[in-house]
């Protein structure tokens, strides 16, 4: 999938237990998931215009599920970290399990809530579960080896092209380390973890075509690949 989720595009989601993080693409998250009655979905937007949107779908399906939401000013990592450790304390989990602020601030709630995903795979089947997250800022995400020569560098512009893939790269890699960190102890069997890139854009392009037909080769491929 590269594209935004919009309601009525949005894949269906059975799960009792769904987590949102991110930001536009989660409106239309919760519309898929809300008809099924999950717990609970967590996520951030305008809260008025978010709200009124939802409780009516939710008036309309009769649903018995619950939205909790959270408005969060995501450049204020104060706020950001306040947030993340409520969230955890929450559903009874420890707080303070990632690098303490250091690491990119659009990150955090998910890195922070990182032992949750790892209880729900142990208390959901893996049809009962979803975790989504979203965030336009990933193109900034790279490796650790990454060096920049400059800080002109760093807040270049850049072609379409290379912020597109940096993107996708971006998301695959932080899933990839969320999985080695803090599922690696999970029991063998437990059930395959899916990363998928999602583009946070609406842009319509021949370079997003060709990650879409790139990303359903490597999800083809996948089954056959050793566990993280």
């Amino acid at each position: 999938m590269s594209r935004r989720f919009r309601p009525r595009t949005s894949p269906t989601s059975l799960a009792r237990r769904a987590r949102g993080f991110g930001n536009w693409a989660r409106r239309a998250c919760a519309r898929a998931c809300e008809c099924t009655g999950p717990h609970r979905i967590r996520k951030r937007r305008a809260r008025k215009k978010a709200e009124a949107d939802i409780n009516k779908t939710l008036k309309e399906c009769g649903s018995k599920g619950s939205v909790t939401w959270h408005v969060l000013e995501m450049g204020s990592l104060k706020d950001v970290d306040t947030l993340a450790k409520k969230h955890v304390r929450h559903d009874g989990r420890r707080a303070g399990e990632t690098l303490r602020g250091q690491q990119p601030r659009a990150l955090r709630v998910g890195a922070t809530a990182s032992p949750a995903l790892a209880e729900d795979r142990h208390d959901c089947a893996a049809d009962e579960r979803a975790h989504r997250h979203a965030e336009s800022e990933m193109h900034r995400l790279a490796p650790s080896i990454t060096k920049f020569l400059s800080k002109e560098e760093i807040n270049k512009d850049g072609d379409g092209s290379q912020l597109y893939g940096r993107t996708k790269l971006g998301l695959i890699y932080f899933a990839r380390e969320l999985v080695k960190r803090k599922l690696s102890n999970l029991p063998s069997g437990v059930g395959p973890i899916l990363a998928i890139s999602v583009h946070p854009g609406t842009v319509d392009t021949d370079m997003q075509k060709a990650w879409s037909r790139v990303m359903v080769y490597l999800a083809r491929r996948w089954t056959s690949w050793p566990a993280l």
